[in-house]
């Protein structure tokens, strides 16, 4: 089980959510409240574990420019929110998770054949990447998706993660504003979702 915890900005809750299990940390590189920049997320990457996945959020970026930031911030995978097609994404040397709106997957982009994952989240509001409401998970339930591995996002929290993943049998969540207080990662949050989700895949795999 993947277990992303996405718009990190200090070194604090990215070691937190190591230490407790998270598999992947998430880098906010487009337009939202939880923007970074390269230089930040370069020193607070380098104070990760190799097997750490950092990944980097983009959002209709240029090839040429996701390659320059993955390089100089020391990235190992990206996530796209955009419009990005299949062409696109075979220009990337890198790992790739190709975000989707739970509304709009019936008109995918892109062959999901060229991804590493594909993420299932809320439809957006103001930003790219989701609300911050969960969307129906009964969706996936009852008409489990053609491809895997999955991600599930979106208005997921420690008190309904595990319930999440129970109806959706996922391969990974993905959390931001749910694991905050007042706009800032909080720590106990962060700990008590990855322990939920642990808990989800242990009762998962009996």
């Amino acid at each position: 089980m993947e277990i992303k915890i996405c718009g990190v900005r200090t070194i604090e809750a990215a070691q937190v959510a190591v230490k407790h299990g998270a598999t992947m940390i998430g880098f906010v590189f487009a337009p939202s409240t939880r923007r970074i920049t390269v230089a930040h997320a370069k020193e607070i990457i380098a104070t990760l574990p190799e097997e750490i996945e950092k990944v980097g959020v983009f959002v209709n970026e240029s090839v040429e420019n996701i390659h320059l930031i993955v390089k100089e911030a020391g990235l190992t995978m990206v996530q796209l929110h955009g419009e990005e097609s299949t062409a696109y994404i075979q220009q990337l040397s890198y790992p790739v998770i190709k975000a989707f709106p739970i509304n709009l997957l019936h008109k995918m982009s892109c062959d999901t054949d060229k991804t590493d994952y594909v993420l299932i989240d809320s439809p957006p509001t103001q930003f790219k990447g989701g609300s911050g409401i969960p969307f129906d998970w009964g969706i996936l339930e009852r008409k489990k998706p053609v491809f895997r591995p999955f991600i599930v996002a979106g208005g997921l929290t420690p008190e309904n993660v595990f319930e999440a993943i129970r109806q959706t049998t996922c391969n990974g969540v993905d959390v931001s504003s749910g694991v905050e207080t007042e706009g800032e990662k909080d720590l106990t949050k962060i700990v008590a979702f990855i322990k939920e989700a642990r808990r989800a895949e242990g009762e998962m795999n009996e």
